[in-house]
């Protein structure tokens, strides 16, 4: 995955660097507008010369797609005027009134708003305005399409378009290359792959490559054996998990070898092999100890109590959710230490002890509702709800049944 994203910073960086071509057509999935942005934020941040304006709105229309992106402008450039006074400095040129107008078509109101944002810096000193439109949602296929022709160089470098970079995402969809697509004047087109074979062929790679440090090529090993767990290719997970086991244990690493041994104890799991499961969830527990993270402790606890659970061994769940409540509190973690809670309540219901399975809903409820926890508070109430039926809890009972009904009604941003 390094690889595929180093490669893909080089292209962009080289087409910003680059003086033949004014347009770059980005042909990308929806699922890979976000890592692009952020890519081109990163190279933001490392430049001291150039000045990245980056639009991603969904885009229903061309009119209404221009008119956020200038307001957007427009807000950025308020801030800028306000920090440059405060420094007791000139601010900047007034931002043109003409921009505002909602009768002018979309393609001269962008136009326009390019070139002003590019004549708020001097020319001289190697400027570049770096204009990206990456529209995570694209519903006017046709009109995007239209709006990115208005942008094509087809008569030459105009003076707006001096000093300036256009990224902007390829209105050909679906993704892909178009043979057929005639050749454009100073436009190229970079293709974008992050989609999931992609993703494992460059980890592939980083794990194949001699040169680079044995720590990274690890580092690639590890996801390619979650990838492998994730799609059921279960021998070749446990074959990478032990190449992987016995480099943490030279190299000493307590907290990717609980890491590993939890994944070998996963492939376990999956595959009912219980006996297996258990004593590499027991195995990982040794270091996870050792590694004095709570984090991954947290994670070997919490799979060593749910596969006691489905073992129908409670008691022994019981210890294990106790652990991680007492972890989950050390590490400030109200949704860990909400979900024990429930968990407890749970093993002491199937051992028959309904009352103390209560306590733990109740305190588990209380939580919930005091830090927001929706999905944590309903699973909890739904529990007390069962419970206050059975033993006649009928006040509490009425309670319960009438906040479910709220938060359902209302959703997880009204909790």
């Amino acid at each position: 995955m390094r690889r595929l994203l180093q490669e893909l910073q080089e292209r962009l960086e080289e087409f910003i660097e680059q003086r033949e071509d004014l347009l770059l057509l980005v042909q990308c999935s929806e699922n890979d507008t976000a890592i692009l942005l952020k890519l081109l934020r990163d190279q933001e941040q490392a430049s001291d010369v150039d000045v990245f304006l980056l639009f991603s709105n969904a885009f229903h229309q061309p009119r209404q797609f221009v008119r956020e992106a200038i307001e957007q402008l427009q807000e950025q450039h308020g801030l800028a005027s306000r920090a440059l006074l405060d420094a007791g400095k000139p601010p900047l040129p007034d931002f043109p009134q003409t921009l505002l107008s909602p009768s002018r078509p979309p393609r001269e109101l962008l136009q326009e708003a390019i070139g002003f944002a590019r004549s708020l810096f001097p020319r001289e000193g190697g400027h570049r305005l770096v204009w990206v439109m990456l529209p995570e949602q694209i519903s006017d296929a046709a009109g995007y399409a239209a709006l990115v022709a208005s942008l094509v160089p087809r008569h030459g470098i105009q003076p707006w378009m001096q000093g300036l970079r256009l990224i902007l995402r390829d209105p050909r969809l679906p993704t892909g290359t178009d043979k057929n697509a005639p050749l454009l004047p100073r436009v190229s087109t970079l293709p974008v792959d992050l989609g999931p074979d992609a993703v494992q062929a460059s980890l592939q790679k980083d794990m194949e490559d001699d040169e680079r440090p044995r720590a990274e090529r690890m580092q690639a090993l590890m996801t390619l054996a979650c990838l492998d767990y994730a799609h059921g290719r279960h021998k070749e997970a446990t074959a990478k998990y032990t190449t992987l086991l016995g480099y943490y244990q030279e190299t000493e690493n307590h907290s990717m070898q609980a890491m590993v041994m939890h994944g070998i104890g996963d492939v376990f799991r999956r595959t009912q092999t219980h006996d297996q499961a258990q004593h590499w969830y027991e195995c990982a527990l040794v270091p996870a100890i050792a590694s004095k993270a709570p984090v991954i402790l947290s994670v070997v606890v919490k799979s060593l109590g749910e596969f006691a659970f489905e073992r129908k061994r409670y008691s022994e769940a019981e210890r294990y959710f106790e652990g991680l409540e007492q972890v989950s509190a050390r590490m400030l973690d109200p949704e860990g230490k909400a979900r024990a809670l429930e968990w407890l309540g749970l093993c002491r219901e199937k051992q028959g002890d309904a009352k103390q399975a209560v306590l733990r809903w109740e305190a588990a409820a209380h939580l919930s509702r005091k830090v927001g926890l929706h999905f944590n508070l309903c699973a909890n109430l739904e529990h007390l709800s069962r419970t206050y039926r059975h033993l006649r809890m009928k006040e509490r009972l009425s309670g319960v049944e009438t906040e479910l009904t709220h938060l359902k009604r209302e959703g997880p941003h009204h909790a």
